[in-house]
């Protein structure tokens, strides 16, 4: 009669541990899924923001475009309007450049021969 007991309190055991793994295969298949869906939200919630932030970008590049040309067109209007201050203004900025080179020249002559 003991035995009967314990065999069938085994069995119950046996049972509620069956129902225990099949429960736990539920949940982490809950957590695998939930994850999942969390995952491609995320997913998409970036592809989304690159799109903006591409669509951004490709806005000021455009915008800076038609400022650069807006000014290349400026400039060479006054460059029509006042040809010899033009002349005048780009043999000083020449000037200018090339004392700076020559300039950082000389000290780097200097520097290697200490």
């Amino acid at each position: 009669m003991i035995e009967k007991t314990h065999d069938k309190e085994l069995d119950e055991l046996r049972s509620e541990i069956a129902n225990l793994r099949t429960d736990i295969t539920k949940l982490f298949s809950g957590i695998k899924n939930y994850a999942g869906a969390k995952v491609s939200d995320e997913k998409d919630q970036v592809i989304e923001k690159s799109h903006q932030i591409w669509a951004d970008l490709m806005d000021k590049f455009y915008a800076s475009k038609a400022r650069g040309k807006k000014v290349v067109r400026e400039v060479t209007t006054q460059v029509e309007e006042h040809p010899f201050i033009s002349i005048m203004i780009a043999f000083g900025v020449g000037y200018a450049i090339a004392k700076v080179c020559t300039r950082k020249a000389k000290n780097e002559n200097t520097n290697d021969a200490d």
